[in-house]
């Protein structure tokens, strides 16, 4: 459970962002008409003149549960964790609205309040951040929601570039940490690495002054070490380089040092990248292992895999993979044999040869010439589609592509397929998006096309209940002469979970009271 706080000057935005989402569902409201969009603005509206001074009067807060948490998150539970929220927030006495949203894999709901109370006065936003992590965490206790893992399984690549660029020097600096010795060694290793630019900030701009903060700066983009992450402040980051430091030199003093026979094979893998001194222990080990029972071992600072056989054994096989007559005098061969081996959806081209050793040993040594991922997607006239072309197709959207061919022509337009991508469409004359009208809707025309063709089509249209706004329902055709199209707004492809029927609480007005009583 993350809460999210944020205060503007127009409940008209506000509102109208939370309640007319697609699929949105009124929760709770009190001291509101729910009867419209515009009757709820209007409330908020009018109680809001009860202090015209104050321009940020409108506050919303966004409530984000863990994924894992969806099965038991009602519509109940979560009125009951708005009202708990709210209460221990001391948002109270005041106009608002609960609204849960469906947009995406992580449940959560909006709250908007008026923060002129009903009595005029505003609701106290002192420390509300703090006590916004502190309610949170209280929650989550109690209810026994999960609680987030942090940083280490944030998605990427749904971020935007801020929050993106943010998050890609977490990770940098992550690898980097460990490596370094030195704040100079760590800001050289980050640019070199990434081109992530490491700035210390002096008291007084001076240079010659202690130094109080770091900056890091990526794609032109820059934020403070404490904003990646607290322990990455400048005294975060001295702290855990002497950490490791103190570790490395621990482990120095208490690893053995290498047999001669170990040392000169550790040497001769690795070339110019031996260091004894930066090898640990678990490395020394799976060496010491490998020469001593001729077994397969990895050498991670060699970059290279290295199973040691007897000479009498001769190599013959591959990873499994049996070697023709042929293919083992090629091995053998100072050219050595290049093979193309595939690792879930990354293809390798990997030459392998094989050395003598002084220890009358054959070493299998292998390096990697080449790296490319599998593209498993599609091939639509003539274009294998991209990752995130196939994700924009699936979203129920189309795509503009150059040099598509067809009996022997080639054009430009934009292409349509099904969410299941097994057939496509192209327009190279009209653009798919489009509006058709057919019967009582009004839709794009590559969705038309699709549910004409007999797919199931999470389709675009203009919603002749929504005040000339636009939804999505699923529309389809049951027999392909129907002039009807079946309409739903879940997937009747999946089956559909019943879900228990929540009654809908009638929001409570207040009414003011004007005048006097005789």
């Amino acid at each position: 459970m993350i809460g999210k706080i944020v205060t503007g000057k127009s409940f008209r935005g506000a509102v109208e962002y939370v309640l007319k989402k697609e699929n949105a569902r009124l929760l709770n409201a009190d001291g509101v008409d729910t009867s419209s969009v515009a009757a709820v603005i209007n409330g908020f509206n009018f109680q809001r003149k009860a202090r015209p001074e104050k321009a940020q009067v409108v506050g919303h807060i966004s409530l984000s549960f863990h994924k894992d948490d969806a099965p038991k998150l009602t519509d109940d539970l979560m009125r009951k964790l708005a009202a708990a929220y709210m209460e221990r927030m001391r948002i109270t006495d005041t106009q608002y609205i609960v609204a849960r949203h469906n947009d995406t894999e992580h449940p959560h709901l909006h709250i908007i309040y008026n923060r002129v109370r009903y009595d005029g006065l505003l609701v106290k936003s002192h420390n509300e951040r703090f006590r916004n992590v502190k309610v949170c965490k209280e929650l989550k206790q109690q209810y026994g929601l999960t609680f987030s893992k942090g940083k280490e399984h944030v998605k990427v690549e749904k971020l935007h570039t801020p929050d993106k660029i943010k998050y890609e020097i977490y990770e940098a600096i992550k690898e980097a940490l460990p490596l370094c010795s030195s704040v100079e060694e760590f800001a050289d290793e980050l640019f070199d690495r990434n081109r992530i630019r490491l700035d210390l900030i002096h008291r007084g701009n001076d240079p010659a002054s202690e130094v109080q903060g770091v900056t890091f700066t990526k794609d032109g983009i820059t934020f403070k070490g404490s904003q990646i992450d607290r322990k990455f402040s400048y005294g975060g980051l001295q702290k855990a380089i002497g950490e490791e430091n103190r570790k490395r030199e621990q482990e120095r003093q208490n690893t053995p040092p290498l047999t001669d026979s170990e040392a000169e094979l550790l040497k001769f893998i690795c070339g110019e990248k031996y260091d004894p001194a930066k090898l640990s222990q678990e490395h020394r080990d799976k060496i010491a292992e490998g020469a001593r029972k001729n077994r397969r071992t990895a050498i991670p600072a060699a970059e290279v895999v290295c199973p040691v056989v007897s000479e009498r054994q001769k190599i013959d096989r591959i990873e499994n993979y049996k070697l023709s007559p042929e293919q083992q005098k090629r091995l053998y061969s100072p050219d050595g044999l290049t093979l193309i081996r595939t690792v879930k959806d990354e293809r390798q081209t990997i030459r392998f040869s094989v050395n003598r050793s002084d220890a009358d040993h054959d070493i299998l040594v292998n390096c990697l010439l080449a790296s490319e991922k599998i593209n498993r997607n599609p091939v639509v006239f003539g274009i294998q589609l991209t990752d995130e072309q196939v994700t924009t197709i699936k979203e129920g959207e189309p795509i503009y592509l150059k040099g598509m061919q067809n009996k022997g022509r080639t054009f430009d337009g934009y292409l349509v397929m099904d969410d299941t991508l097994k057939q496509g469409w192209a327009f190279s004359k009209e653009d798919p998006r489009a509006w058709v009208k057919y019967g009582k809707y009004e839709m794009r025309l590559m969705d038309k096309v699709l549910i004409e063709a007999g797919f199931i089509t999470r389709a675009l249209v203009k919603w002749w209940g929504g005040m000339g706004q636009t939804a999505r329902p699923y529309l389809w055709k049951q027999n392909p002469t129907d002039t009807e199209y079946r309409e739903n707004w879940g997937d009747p492809r999946k089956p559909q979970q019943e879900e228990k029927q929540v009654r809908r609480e009638e929001p409570i007005m207040h009414k003011k009271k004007r005048g006097f009583g005789i």
